[in-house]
């Protein structure tokens, strides 16, 4: 599927801990958009008897679940943080299953414009989906802190997620904008505004 005709879709992108949450929160409660997060779809398609369920059972077998049949996602996590190799064949998984699920929100919805977020907007084939691909930029060091501080994962952690993402200058060169998030938030925010009126996203109340 190409680019849909009713809808114009925007795709946010950006390492883990460069804050594309926040700055999706701002842009959902100001603006008409509609945000889909690759992130939840990928995880209610992780339910018990849902198409990524299946698939990771399918390859893993049964020993990556709880006592309550469903996905251990730290025992999938440590399958994943054995080598790219691992992640990407996990990623080669969920990706097609994933992309499908968001073709069909996109289809759907009722609003002019969709913001489609994911950390692997460009490795998953989500990027063709697009019309414009915005990265929300943070340096390295001040994403370790916020992961140490919001998710309590060591730096080794924090360093191990990172090693395993695209490296910045492959997120400048796959992308039309780059938001710069790591001052106060009151300056990205006027930063996010301007981005908007250069794209024509109408605002709520307008």
């Amino acid at each position: 599927m190409k680019r849909s005709d009713k809808v114009t879709v925007y795709g946010i992108t950006g390492g883990i801990g460069a804050g594309k949450s926040r700055v999706l929160s701002y842009v959902g409660r100001r603006y008409h958009a509609r945000i889909i997060r690759a992130d939840e779809v990928g995880k209610q398609l992780m339910e018990p008897g849902k198409p990524v369920y299946n698939a990771l059972v399918g390859s893993y077998g049964r020993g990556i679940l709880n006592e309550d049949g469903s996905i251990d996602k730290k025992k999938v996590a440590a399958i994943g943080f054995r080598d790219r190799e691992s992640q990407e064949a996990i990623n080669r998984l969920e990706h097609g299953i994933i992309r499908s699920e968001i073709i069909r929100q996109i289809a759907r919805t009722r609003k002019p414009v969709v913001f489609l977020e994911a950390a692997l907007l460009i490795e998953g084939g989500l990027k063709e989906l697009c019309r414009k691909t915005i990265y929300v930029y943070a340096p390295e060091e001040v994403r370790i802190k916020r992961l140490m501080s919001a998710r309590g994962y060591s730096e080794e952690k924090c360093r191990m997620f990172l090693s395993l993402q695209l490296d910045e200058k492959t997120f400048r060169d796959s992308s039309d904008h780059v938001l710069r998030n790591d001052r106060k938030f009151s300056e990205v925010r006027m930063d996010i505004d301007d981005l908007m009126k250069k794209l024509g996203v109408p605002e709520r109340n307008a």
